[in-house]
């Protein structure tokens, strides 16, 4: 799955956590009053509890029992169509045609699931069919938030590499980072259709109604760009950020994922969030290329005073 570089990234970092590898072994289970026996290397090892992870195997039997091609997933075009043009399917069992994968391939993932769904939506209500984006991944090990932009493959050319504790690994057509939102967000837009990278909204609309004026107290003075993390009494914790001579504040959590945007990173006038790379605009909270369903983070004014900062309250949400 991933370059023989990464691999061996990874693999020291979980041998650094205390975990033991064992590579090319075929292990054998056995069951016991007491838990699980394990015979590993010529070597029998006792557990409470054994955890197997070997990734899934796409039920299709449905479609195979109804005369549809399938093979390792039901084959569809890229808007789900089967071989039966009255049917559809999306999530992981089904395996997309790929114009640089002749066998086509399954993707198992969040987002290419939320992609599937609109896109066979469309096909079906007649519609014109979404731009395509660049494949993203991510996996939460340890300290490390590794994220994938574009389809991974073992045996590609390693373009560039930066080291250190935040590394990056580019290829022509993927690249991985650890702890590394930002590269990663902008390789994948560059991969992306340029048309879906300019789409706008009418994101320049502040708040509007009566506010409350809440004082932050005296906050440390922030550089241009920083994203501090504030908690208050009235709208919990909010991301504070100082663009040019004007501060901006939002919501900490991301309306979609478990992800503090304090830990995201700013792109022009919006933050991205760390997780997926959804973007919120620093005025409105108004949401871009974020998954199905996510919705706009709450903003709010601030004013900046000798004594402090004061953050504009709406009345609903003070209440």
């Amino acid at each position: 799955m991933l370059p023989a570089a990464v691999a061996g990234y990874l693999a020291d970092a979980h041998r650094r956590n205390g975990v033991t590898l064992h590579m090319n072994s075929a292990p054998a289970f056995e069951e016991s009053p007491k838990g699980v026996d394990a015979i590993l290397d010529g070597q029998r090892r006792s557990a409470d509890l054994l955890v197997v992870a070997i990734g899934i195997h796409p039920n299709d039997h449905l479609a195979r029992n109804t005369g549809i091609e399938c093979r390792d997933g039901i084959l569809t075009d890229a808007n789900g169509v089967t071989s039966d043009p009255n049917i559809f399917a999306i999530g992981d069992v089904a395996r997309q045609s790929h114009a640089s994968v002749p066998e086509g391939i399954r993707i198992e993932s969040w987002q290419n699931a939320n992609d599937q769904a609109d896109r066979a939506a469309r096909m079906i209500l007649g519609l014109e069919a979404p731009s395509s984006t660049a494949p993203r991944f991510w996996s939460d090990q340890y300290d490390m938030k590794i994220q994938i932009a574009g389809m991974p493959d073992p045996s590609a050319e390693l373009i560039s590499h930066e080291e250190g504790e935040h590394p990056l690994w580019v290829f022509e057509t993927f690249a991985i980072g650890v702890n590394r939102p930002k590269d990663i967000h902008r390789f994948a837009m560059a991969l992306a259709d340029p048309v879906l990278a300019a789409t706008t909204t009418d994101d320049k609309k502040e708040p509007v109604g009566a506010t409350v004026r809440h004082r932050l107290g005296l906050c440390p003075p922030l550089a241009d760009g920083e994203l501090h993390k504030v908690l208050t009494e009235v709208v919990g914790d909010i991301v504070l950020v100082r663009q040019g001579t004007e501060h901006f504040a939002l919501q900490d959590k991301c309306p979609h994922a478990d992800a503090s945007l304090s830990e995201g990173f700013l792109e022009g006038g919006r933050i991205a969030c760390p997780l997926h790379f959804a973007e919120f605009d620093l005025v409105s909270g108004a949401v871009h290329g974020g998954p199905k369903g996510c919705s706009r983070a709450k903003a709010y004014r601030v004013e900046v005073e000798e004594n402090g900062l004061y953050l504009h309250i709406p009345v609903q949400a003070e209440a």
